[in-house]
């Protein structure tokens, strides 16, 4: 089995977000709520996996043991979620404006920025899915057709 907690580290490993490392600090409840959250909406993404994604919440672990990259693409469907989370922040979308507004991106750049972002990895996690299902062909089974 494996553990949402092994793939959550992985993706947690290539961001930085200040308000999860907090939430962290609070509540180790309040934290994996949140985390297990962004790797299940994840999940349905990854339609051609080789191994069962069943999971069981109770004990928050996937019931097969995944690969490395099963566990690679996961984590960046999460880091996906996550920042999707980011992106569909309402507060993006409020005209603020003060003073050090000006030192920064306009609000609407920002979003721009990382919608451009989440499409980035969009495309990388689409990329590693099709190498995983390329890796995962019996070419010699093919070639017998």
């Amino acid at each position: 089995m494996t553990s949402f907690d092994t793939v959550i580290d992985l993706a947690m490993a290539t961001i930085q977000d200040y308000k999860l490392n907090n939430l962290y600090d609070a509540s180790q409840d309040d934290f994996a709520t949140i985390t297990n959250a962004f790797l299940i909406r994840g999940i349905p993404e990854f339609t051609n996996c080789k191994h069962s994604l069943a999971y069981d919440t109770a004990q928050n672990t996937f019931l097969a043991d995944l690969t490395p990259l099963e566990i690679s693409i996961l984590a960046d469907l999460w880091v996906y979620e996550w920042m999707s989370w980011h992106v569909n922040n309402v507060t993006q979308f409020q005209g603020k404006m003060s003073p050090s507004d000006f030192k920064h991106y306009s609000e609407a750049e920002n979003l721009k920025q990382k919608s451009e972002y989440l499409d980035r990895i969009r495309e990388k996690f689409n990329q590693k899915m099709v190498d995983y299902s390329l890796q995962t062909i019996d070419w010699d089974a093919l070639g017998n057709l």
